[in-house]
């Protein structure tokens, strides 16, 4: 895992898409997609909509990234996407500040472990993103349409961003999978196994993609080497625009919000992750 997080972070090597050898990239259909060498890796492209991405992250910046839910705290007391008065290189500056943001049970970075007493309310459209999932898949031994979300982080990336190897098993019941949606920019994702030293695959997450990792796939380590920009992979980044939403929106302030929300997608990666504790 370490060699392969290296190479892939040195940006030395060029990224073959047509190479699956080197990277994975999954045909944009309704498919399900495995890797053979990894059971309980379920992939689907694009299931978010753009709206809905574009949707999303307005309401993370603009209420989920507020108490009582939990974001990285050398921001705290820090306004980080205010609407009014700031120009977007002004939010952006102040916006790659912000790395997580917890709902539901706010994960202890340090302890590793979840507290009855630091938790807020999961947000609603955080179960049907879980609900959505279940219907893709498809398979109710995996994961069932009872699945309940009960905790939400959701990290941001930035071109230089990554996300070193790790394993998730601070939850209390691994029978439950984590379900993964990708929002933004493009990335490289590498999974291997229970050890560290697993050769991983490569995977390229692309934005409005869903990955479900469970049976052998919920405990490997995984990471994000690099995150892939417009200037260098046009080919696989999104252009956002407000005409991209499935509603209509007419007042000046918002228009210029979601103009703004739109901008900033094009310059950063968002990833859903929502997991059943117990």
């Amino acid at each position: 895992m370490d060699a392969a997080f290296k190479r892939y972070k040195s940006r030395c090597d060029p990224l073959n898409f047509k190479d699956p050898e080197l990277l994975h990239k999954f045909e944009h259909n309704n498919e399900c997609h495995t890797l053979d060498r990894h059971p309980g890796f379920y992939h689907f492209s694009q299931v978010l909509t753009k709206s809905e991405q574009i949707e999303f992250t307005k309401n993370l910046l603009s209420e989920y990234a507020k108490p009582p839910h939990a974001r990285n705290l050398n921001i705290n007391g820090v306004e980080i996407w205010q609407t009014e008065n700031q120009t977007f290189q002004q939010k952006y500056k102040n916006l790659q500040k912000l790395r997580w943001v917890t709902l539901g049970y706010h994960h202890d970075w340090d302890t590793k472990v979840y507290s009855e007493t630091s938790k807020s309310k999961v947000p609603d459209y955080i179960f049907d993103l879980a609900k959505k999932a279940a219907e893709k898949l498809d398979k109710p031994e995996v994961l069932t349409k009872n699945y309940t979300p009960e905790a939400c982080i959701a990290n941001l990336y930035y071109p230089k961003s990554t996300l070193s190897a790790h394993t998730d098993h601070s939850e209390k019941n691994f029978c439950h999978p984590i379900l993964s949606y990708s929002i933004g920019l493009p990335a490289v994702f590498l999974i291997g196994g229970k050890c560290r030293k697993t050769v991983p695959t490569a995977v390229l997450l692309e934005p409005g993609d869903l990955v479900i990792m469970s049976e052998e796939s919920r405990l490997a380590f995984h990471s994000v080497p690099r995150i892939l920009t417009k200037k260098e992979f046009p080919e696989v980044c999104q252009v956002y625009h407000i005409t991209d939403l499935e509603r209509k929106v007419e007042e000046k302030s918002e228009v210029h919000e979601y103009e703004q929300i739109c901008e900033l997608l094009s310059l950063a990666r968002i990833n859903i992750n929502i997991r059943q504790v117990f």
